[in-house]
């Protein structure tokens, strides 16, 4: 938008929430989920796009991020790609594997591999000395944290200050000064952000991320720092009483989450996923679905803040589960420094202090430190 374009959307979403009694962050988010939502009906759901609003001038940005697959014929053709990507170093080391070769065959105690048409790259490339820039993580006083700032109370952006807040992220910041590393915050998509840790864009996760067999096989987690569970969130016209009212529905839900998860396995629905909870609770909005299934916290944020929409909670049952900080599964001496600030600040009371200022009450005393999965 141009200059003056910009200045009339400010007013006007300024007026909208003084006549309205609306919150202005929320509005935001709501337009910005709006604009995705309508970005992806034009180009296709499975594109990675983002809408940020800037809350100082009002100019609206919508980037796509595409990912681009490059086919490789040999070993030769997959150094050149990672060298063309590197130009500003002045050392590159040629290491890397590939898939899709035969058990390897044994003559003379020398290793043969017969490989089979083009190769797909898996991983390439080492990189040292004098690069203009790096992808990996971090200097040892840094601690790079990738986190999905849509999760209100645990991430979001503060409407005054654009700051990173929430629970989560008092929490991590706090944790930083006791290992004393500075916290430096990345906004990622939720369903990325295990990739970023294992290709080291990103030291730890801290976006309410449910602690799953799964997910443990993949990552680190610190020790629990919330007990959660998860909810049904619906509209009082949909009379939803219990998990069989759910049959043969539409529903929301965000993208890599326990509850995607949990809302495939219930009998004949369709679901819509979604980069962020926002999203999926904008959809039940619209019409566009019967229910959600959120986090239980979220869902009793948004019910507070939106009780003209006549919103009904259901919490799901026999979902009770713990949030944990993730850490590349190499990375274990980080796991032990998070773990014991943790036990610390427990100790202390810091941790507490946290826990009261978001949900107004006081931290479980019975949390475990470890969870094991048999």
């Amino acid at each position: 938008m141009k200059s003056k374009e910009q200045k009339v959307f400010l007013e006007a979403i300024e007026e909208l929430t003084k006549e309205k009694g609306i919150d202005t962050e929320e509005l935001l988010q709501a337009i910005e989920t709006a604009l995705i939502a309508a970005y992806k009906r034009n180009y296709g759901e499975h594109e990675n796009a983002t809408v940020q609003i800037n809350r100082k001038n009002g100019d609206v940005k919508v980037k796509a991020t595409k990912l681009v697959v490059e086919k490789i014929e040999s070993t030769e053709d997959m150094y050149n790609v990672v060298k063309n990507k590197f130009l500003d170093c002045d050392i590159i080391i040629k290491a890397a594997a590939v898939s899709d070769y035969t058990p390897i065959e044994v003559f003379n105690k020398k290793v043969k591999k017969l490989v089979l048409g083009s190769l797909m790259v898996v991983m390439a490339a080492s990189l040292v000395g004098g690069c203009g820039s790096s992808s990996t993580t971090t200097s040892n006083n840094k601690l790079i944290v990738g986190t999905n700032a849509t999760f209100v109370p645990f991430e979001f952006k503060d409407d005054k200050t654009q700051d990173y807040a929430g629970f989560d992220i008092d929490l991590i910041r706090a944790i930083g000064k006791r290992i004393n590393k500075d916290v430096e915050l990345k906004n990622v998509a939720f369903d990325a952000l295990i990739p970023a840790l294992n290709t080291h864009d990103i030291d730890v996760a801290a976006s309410g991320m449910t602690i799953t067999k799964a997910r443990s096989e993949k990552v680190l987690f610190s020790s629990p720092y919330y007990e959660n569970a998860l909810a049904i969130v619906y509209k009082d016209s949909n009379k939803i009483h219990s998990l069989d009212d759910l049959k043969n529905k539409k529903i929301a839900a965000q993208m890599g989450t326990t509850g995607s998860d949990l809302a495939h396995k219930i009998e004949g629905t369709t679901v819509k996923e979604f980069d962020h909870s926002n999203e999926a609770l904008l959809e039940l909005q619209n019409g566009g679905v019967d229910a959600t299934v959120i986090d239980l916290p979220v869902a009793q944020y948004y019910s507070t803040k939106h009780p003209d929409e006549h919103i009904q909670i259901l919490p799901y049952p026999n979902t009770k589960e713990y949030l944990g900080l993730a850490m590349n599964k190499d990375n274990k001496a980080l796991q032990e420094e998070i773990n014991k600030a943790i036990a610390d600040m427990k100790a202390d009371g810091e941790f507490n202090t946290l826990y009261k200022k978001w949900f107004n009450v006081d931290a479980p005393a019975d949390m475990p430190v470890v969870l094991d999965f048999k």
